[in-house]
């Protein structure tokens, strides 16, 4: 949030719109003894996961192919 001081408090307390009014923390995820079944900290361990998963073939994206060109109407 722009509003978001350094000391990580509101800067607009007093008059925040309404959906920062509404939201809770109640279902916080830190707040949790939760934990993760993968944790990555960087981007290679990442790619490394994804090629162990779902290795590519030869020359093949890792992407989906792009869908049709919709068509041009005159």
């Amino acid at each position: 949030c722009k509003h978001l001081r350094d000391d990580h408090l509101c800067g607009i307390y007093e008059t925040r719109p309404q959906i920062c009014r509404d939201y809770t923390t109640d279902a916080c995820e830190y707040e949790d003894d939760w934990v993760y079944d993968m944790y990555f900290e960087t981007p290679e361990q990442i790619w490394e996961y994804a090629e162990a998963v779902a290795p590519r073939g030869a020359g093949q994206s890792i992407r989906s192919r792009k869908p049709p060109l919709l068509p041009v109407l005159n």
